[in-house]
């Protein structure tokens, strides 16, 4: 289920060649990444909102690094893909090591620029963070163009798998905001659709199926169909679960997409709570 990458051209994208150094920086953009050693394990996305910021402090959220690592390690074989949002500068200059010593191609990006504070206080602005278990080539970012308060955008990565797709992106959509969120979706899938290749993301789009949440979106899962992705929770785009992602049981936010008619999923997928942020770890399985 590959397709051969061509050129792309979307107005307002940037485009990166990874580099072959181990840590290599271009504006906002992280590109590094290793070779691993045998084969991928493939055939699912694990989609994580890590909540970078603890509270009013702006602190990195220091126990997340070693959560993350220690439910990656649980995992036999690791995911192929990873998207993770709310990632701050510090916070990503943590787990990077964790990342790419596992076999992990990784990419990051930001859109403010903010720098990097020993004490991680820059963690009041986060970016998104897509990382593949391959030897991944270019990767894309877009700020949307419909924004209001924290610039909201998308990263994706080119990552050649038979089970996952060409293409894997992560993605946070505007928060406590319902159209917003809505018109960024719309702009978030028709930039990717333009990519060569099956594509598949992770994200936290702040929409929700529940109708008792703030966030609910009744016209989501018709979102889902026109773009042509399945959520790997469901059976189908037509029939979104409803399982809630918050620590709070409110509202689901999180999802994993599948390009519809390219890959199947494979539901349930396992959503199980984390001790560190406020969403849950959402894995999800395709084929």
């Amino acid at each position: 289920m590959r397709g051969e990458p061509g050129p792309v051209r979307i107005a307002g994208w940037r485009r990166w060649r990874r580099l072959t150094t181990s840590v290599a920086v271009i504006g906002v953009v992280l590109a590094s990444g290793c070779t691993a050693a045998g084969s991928t394990a493939g055939g699912r996305i694990f989609e994580f909102n890590i909540y970078g910021n603890r509270g009013a402090e702006r602190s990195v959220n220091v126990s997340m690094a070693t959560e993350l690592t220690q439910t990656l390690d649980a995992r036999n074989p690791l995911p192929f893909a990873i998207a993770l949002q709310e990632v701050c500068e510090s916070l990503k200059d943590r787990i990077l090591p964790d990342l790419t010593g596992r076999g992990y191609t990784v990419s990051w990006w930001m859109p403010v620029w903010v720098g990097t504070n020993p004490d991680g206080s820059n963690c009041g602005w986060y970016g998104n963070l897509i990382a593949v278990k391959a030897v991944a080539g270019d990767s894309v970012h877009r700020n949307y163009t419909n924004q209001i308060g924290e610039i909201r955008s998308y990263i994706c990565l080119n990552a050649p798998d038979e089970n996952i797709g060409q293409w894997v992106c992560s993605t946070h959509l505007r928060n406590g905001d319902v159209t917003t969120a809505s018109s960024q979706l719309v702009e978030f899938m028709d930039d990717i659709n333009q990519l060569d290749g099956v594509k598949s993301f992770g994200a936290d789009l702040n929409l929700s199926t529940m109708p008792s949440s703030s966030e609910f979106a009744p016209g989501l899962a018709g979102q889902f169909c026109a773009g042509g992705y399945d959520e790997a929770d469901s059976e189908s785009c037509e029939t979104l679960s409803q399982r809630p992602t918050l620590d709070s049981g409110r509202a689901k936010l999180d999802y994993v997409g599948l390009q519809k008619d390219r890959l199947q999923p494979l539901p349930p997928a396992r959503i199980s709570p984390s001790n560190n942020s406020d969403h849950h770890v959402y894995e999800g399985f395709a084929r």
